[in-house]
């Protein structure tokens, strides 16, 4: 307490004298590079600047100080924190950086103030020390407040503490040191760094102890390096003091610090430091990358030789922690270990572990293959050691036996086939991992795989066994040994002995066929039999899958999948007898579930029956011919056209053509109104790709004419409507031939398509559809007649008014009279004594439009030649020789003669005249007036 009392005394006295160092201010030196830090925040030209100012050795002892700290921090912003440590270490190397009372103040600040406030903080240490006011928490906040400013009378006091080599009363000192030393660590900055980097090799290991204790209330990340300075302490006390827990674990260094540091601690420490990291490494919070934990390990296996048995103890539980088990090199030290736990390589009572999960389809695996194959042979030993029957894996909780299994299960799931030996090794020592056996049995080690089987209790293992046993073929002398099993099993275990099916179909023993058709199944029954068909095509085993594929099909809506399956298969044996079954099979297009072959080498579409009996290029081949596909075709045709036959529900473009032809002919002389008009399309279709490819036509090129033949009407009238535009001269002649034919609809379907097509017109012609039997081109040739312009058709329709139906002959005289031919008068008036009221009615207005065309061409001519002597004529004629304007003396005799005319008409015209100037003309006017009125002519 005396040589702080001096301290204050000799800084008083100097600044009462005036004597203060002139010390040059380091922030002026480091100016320029400071300026580029801060202002244009171009840290690559920064650190360029300050390696060279501290190179030039030009700077003072504070500015080389100052620009080491500097330099630090700007490499910890870079991410380059090695390099940052080794020069703040070699900065603080240099000792705490000496204060005088007021030195230069910092630029922008007011000296005034800031003397002032320099002197308030020595006032406020002053009076923590000599503990004037009892409360430490009334003054710490006093000092944060006068910030930087308070910082040199810290460090002073506490440098003047620091060099007592006995405290006169321990826990007072203590509590001083640890306030003065809390406020640095959290006020942070290059001084403070430089003392408290200094305090890491203060010779009293109680201060440092102190001082390494407030550690935790840094604020400034830059300061972390400066605190694991003090993990190299020789005394254990001072670095727990360091790693101590506080309330909040989040604020403890333990999980501040980088755990390479704590590692090379205690690495290079005593037992206690290593005790001591081996605690934190079991901390939930403690997070260490691969290599970090690899190095873990490696001071863990150091340790436990050791024949301390605490750290023994503590480092089994640090390697149990999740960062013990990140690594291959941890997992192999708990195999090692884990037959002498007591429970789980865990730390914090029973916490699950990663490992303890098994993977799944939303986790990734978590070994790769070369992980996996070095911690088999680890694994395999420990299961060995650990039998499992004595504790058994079902105990509640996770227990070390538990966790052992979850790891095989991690470590087999990249591996294939390798992994069969060691999960039967496990099998033997108790761990019923038999679903691990799945994918992983091969024709090598099946035996090896039964022989265990055998030895299984029945239960979910017996049956995950007998799963993997049907993924592959089994030889068939295992056929009688697994019949065996299942008899001893049935009645006790019914549910295991379902699972006996698949592994005694993959046999491909004949005998099995025989034992699956006494067995049943039910709908699992065609399943087990196609299995066993791909082995072996015995007849022995294609007659079983007859006798099923031919019992009474499956109620509407039922699963007839089986069923399918079984004729697919059985066409893939070329199995003649499995047509008749395709064509009584009572869904041949869909199946109630998409699915491909059973028997396909690759991935296909959904497959039937029938499907895969059309299409080209089947997987796998079944060797029937075109004929023998026809065949079944017609045979499904002739029983019913199913209603899910159409185009859309094929793969057309997969069809034949010869085939794709047959099935359309099906389809249209059966069903055209609901499918055939898209068949022929679709053979359309095809014939088209034909020529854009410039391919033969193949068998389809004589389709239209063949349909042209077919008996069907509705069939016919179908193709005609549909024709292909590129191959009409194939066809020209059937459909001319249609024209005699008893159907007179599609007679005069194929008149239109010749005339529309083929451009069939003129006198022979229409000679040709008046002479047919069909009314309906007998009436189409009327109507051609009409169109002949070399009198040729008046003729015609003289004849056609004799037709022997009643609408031709009423045609024609509608006809004729379109024509006005004088010429058929007397045949009209013939027909207007017909039967039938059409043709009589007909003929009248053919007459009627004859005379007045006659009568009105009578009158024009007369018109046309000036020789009009009609009343209404002369009128006209002197109304226009009495106009205004003509001679008085014609005006005088028109007006006398219209008097004399007596035609009405021309009353308006003399009522104006009347009014005239002339008084002759006015008095001729009206005299006509009267005569016209007396003797009026109608």
């Amino acid at each position: 307490m005396k040589h702080v009392a001096l301290v204050f005394t000799f800084a008083a006295a100097l600044a009462a004298q005036g004597q203060v160092p002139a010390v040059q201010d380091p922030q002026k030196e480091l100016a320029a590079v400071i300026a580029v830090e801060e202002q244009e925040r171009d840290l690559a030209k920064a650190e360029k600047g300050y390696c060279e100012a501290i190179a030039g050795g030009k700077l003072s002892a504070q500015a080389m100080q100052l620009a080491q700290f500097r330099l630090a921090d700007l490499l910890q912003k870079l991410g380059r924190d090695k390099e940052a440590a080794e020069l703040r270490a070699a900065a603080a190397k240099a000792g705490p950086i000496g204060f005088d009372d007021f030195g230069p103040a910092p630029q922008g600040q007011d000296p005034e103030r800031e003397k002032a406030l320099r002197e308030k903080a020595r006032e406020v240490v002053r009076q923590l020390v000599e503990r004037h006011v009892r409360h430490q928490q009334q003054l710490v906040p006093q000092l944060a407040w006068f910030g930087d400013a308070a910082v040199p009378e810290v460090i002073a006091t506490l440098e003047a503490i620091g060099a007592q080599e006995h405290w006169v009363n321990p826990t007072n000192v203590e509590e001083d040191v640890a306030a003065l030393a809390g406020f640095l660590w959290q006020r942070g900055g290059p001084k403070a760094a430089a003392f408290l980097a200094g305090v890491a090799k203060h010779p009293n290991a109680d201060f440092r102890r102190v001082i390494a204790g407030v550690a935790h209330r840094l604020a400034d990340k830059a300061l972390l390096d400066t605190a694991a300075l003090f993990l190299r302490d020789s005394e254990a006390e001072v670095v727990k003091a360091l790693l101590r827990p506080e309330q909040s674990e989040g604020q403890s260094l333990q999980y501040r610090l980088r755990p390479q540091l704590l590692l090379d601690a205690a690495r290079e420490g005593g037992r206690d430091l290593r005790l001591l990291v081996f605690q934190w490494a079991g901390k939930p919070l403690v997070q260490m990358d691969r290599e970090v934990a690899r190095q873990l390990v490696a001071l863990v296996r150091d340790s436990l030789g050791a024949l301390d048995a605490e750290l023994g103890l503590a480092a089994r539980r640090a390697i149990g922690s999740r960062n013990g088990q990140s690594t291959v090199e941890g997992l192999e030290l708990i195999l090692e270990q884990l037959p002498w736990m007591q429970d789980l390589p865990a730390n914090e009572g029973s916490q699950v572990l990663p490992v303890l999960f098994a993977p799944s389809e939303s986790r990734p695996q978590r070994f790769t293959r070369e992980e996996a194959l070095r911690l088999l042979p680890a694994v395999t030993a420990c299961a060995q050691a650990m039998q499992a029957e004595a504790e058994g894996l079902r105990r509640p909780g996770w227990s070390r036996f538990a966790w052992l299994a979850s790891l095989m299960r991690n470590v087999a799931q990249p591996l294939d086939v390798a992994a069969a030996p060691h999960v039967l090794a496990w099998t033997d020592a108790g761990y019923a991992l038999t679903d691990l056996l799945q994918g992983r049995i091969t024709p090598a080690n099946v035996r090896e795989v039964f022989a265990r089987f055998e030895r299984l209790p029945w239960g979910r293992a017996a049956e995950e066994c007998l799963r993997a046993l049907g993924e592959i073929d089994l030889p068939p002398d295992l056929f009688p040994a697994l019949v065996r099993r299942f008899e001893a099993v049935r009645s006790a275990a019914p549910k295991v002995a379902d699972n006996f099916r698949t592994p005694i179909a993959r046999t491909g023993n004949p005998a099995a066929a025989d034992w699956l058709l006494a067995e049943g199944g039910g709908q699992l029954l065609p399943y087990s039999l196609v299995r066993l068909g791909r082995r072996t095509q015995h007849e022995r085993v294609k007659a079983a899958m007859r006798t099923v594929a031919a019992a009474e099909a499956p109620a509407e809506g039922a699963d007839d999948d089986g069923r399918s399956m079984l004729i697919l298969a059985l066409l893939a044996m070329h199995d003649p007898a499995a047509l008749e079954l395709v064509a009584a099979h009572n869904r041949p297009v869909q199946t109630a579930r998409n699915k491909p072959h059973p028997y396909a080498t690759q991935k296909t579409h959904f497959m039937t029956p029938l499907r895969y009996l059309i299409e080209k290029d089947p997987d796998p081949p079944h060797g029937f011919t075109e004929d023998d596909v026809i065949a079944v075709l017609q045979k499904i045709a002739a029983r019913y056209i199913p209603h899910d036959w159409e185009p859309k529900s094929w793969t057309v473009g997969l069809i034949p053509d010869r085939v794709l032809g047959e099935m359309a002919r099906l389809v249209v002389t059966q069903l055209p109104v609901r499918g055939g008009r898209e068949w022929i399309r679709e053979v359309t279709r095809r014939l088209d790709e034909h020529r854009e490819k410039g391919e033969a036509l193949g068998p389809l090129a004589d389709w239209h004419r063949q349909m042209l033949s077919s008996p069907g009407a509705r069939a016919l009238a179908l193709v005609l409507e549909n024709l292909d535009e590129h191959g009409l001269d194939a066809v020209r002649a059937p459909i001319d031939a249609l024209l005699s034919g008893e159907d007179e609809d599609i007679a005069a379907r194929a008149a239109r398509v010749l005339e529309a097509r083929f451009g069939f017109g003129g006198l022979d012609w229409t000679k040709r559809l008046l002479g047919s039997h069909h009314a309906p081109l007998r009436e189409r040739g009327v109507a051609l007649a009409v169109r002949l312009r070399d009198g040729s058709g008046e003729k015609l329709l003289l004849e056609a008014t004799q037709d022997q139906a009643p609408v031709p002959r009423a045609e024609a005289a509608k006809a004729l009279g379109a024509l006005l031919s004088k010429d058929a008068v007397p045949r009209l008036i013939e027909l207007l004594r017909d039967p039938d009221e059409d043709v009589r009615k007909a003929a009248a207005d053919a007459l009627t439009r004859i005379r007045f065309f006659h009568e009105q061409q009578a009158h024009w001519d007369r018109v046309l030649k000036g020789l009009d002597a009609s009343p209404a004529s002369a009128a006209e004629k002197l109304l226009l020789q009495a106009r205004p304007g003509a001679p008085k003396d014609q005006r005088l005799l028109a007006i006398t003669s219209l008097g004399a005319l007596g035609v009405p008409e021309a009353l308006p015209f003399l009522i104006d005249w009347t009014r005239d100037t002339d008084a002759e003309i006015a008095a001729a006017a009206k005299t006509a007036i009267t005569q016209i009125h007396l003797n009026p002519r109608r």
